[in-house]
């Protein structure tokens, strides 16, 4: 098996671990945890925000051992579940999984349309 063979298992693997990923309730936050690539947590949590907030109804942190710097821009808020969620999932899988180095961005989508 090559590099670039095992290098894809593992983003597919990191993908799919994303994907099937739940939010648990730790009594204050729905929390989903996944693993970066050296194996790693990378927590996220989801908070509640009162009715009355116009930002959204739905507060989002990120912690894990990753840079996140301020053009990342948490917490970032959202007024629904469905939409927290789907955001929080693409926003792991690039930030946890992106494609880079010598496999570029062709590379990947041609890959992935061969699949």
């Amino acid at each position: 098996m090559s590099i670039d063979d095992k290098r894809w298992r593992a983003i597919a693997q990191g993908k799919n671990e994303i994907n099937n990923a739940e939010w648990k309730w730790d009594g204050y936050d729905l929390v989903l945890v996944v693993k970066d690539q050296s194996g790693l947590d990378v927590k996220c949590f989801l908070s509640r925000r009162p009715n009355y907030c116009d930002r959204g109804h739905f507060h989002l942190l990120v912690d894990g051992r990753f840079s996140l710097d301020s053009a990342d821009s948490f917490p970032r808020y959202f007024f629904s579940f469905d939409e927290a969620d789907k955001h929080t999932r693409d926003f792991l899988k690039w930030r946890l999984w992106q494609v880079s180095g010598k496999i570029g961005m062709d590379q990947y989508f041609r890959r992935a349309v061969k699949k």
